[in-house]
């Protein structure tokens, strides 16, 4: 072979490589809009962080942190591999109090890559929220 097809061969294959890698990476650092100190647990999250915060432990696939932001009434999310969420919309509900609260979150959740726009398979899901043992926790995730 030659050393200009050894190159174009090597090109090709760090770029089939690279696209797959940079999705991965680029949903690793994904941060949902939480600040560092929420994230390094140096703050308590309010309601709206909990959900937020939540949502990043999956993507993380950290799955047993996520359950941790939930009461135990809850259901509880099973670990995926390679997961990939990413946050579309959060809302709060009107009829917020100071103990409960809850949300409209509209986000896509797939294995490995999901896509920023609305489709199909996007997820527009109610998270209810109670104040419990000085912080938030995630006391239902569902529609109705």
């Amino acid at each position: 072979m030659k050393k200009k097809q050894i190159l174009t061969w090597v090109i090709c294959l760090v770029i089939l490589l690279g696209i797959p890698i940079g999705m991965r990476i680029s949903s690793h650092l994904r941060t949902f809009g939480l600040s560092k100190s929420v994230l390094q647990g140096e703050q308590t999250p309010d309601a709206e962080e909990t959900v937020r915060l939540c949502l990043y432990d999956v993507n993380r696939g950290e799955t047993e942190l996520a359950n941790r932001l939930m009461t135990d009434e809850c259901e509880q999310y099973e670990a995926k591999t390679l997961p990939d969420v990413k946050l579309l919309d959060i809302e709060p509900w009107d009829s917020n109090e100071e103990q409960e609260q809850g949300f409209r979150v509209v986000y896509n959740w797939r294995t490995f890559w999901a896509p920023w726009w609305k489709d199909d398979r996007t997820n527009d899901i109610d998270f209810q929220l109670v104040q419990q043992d000085g912080g938030w926790k995630i006391k239902s995730i569902g529609n109705g």
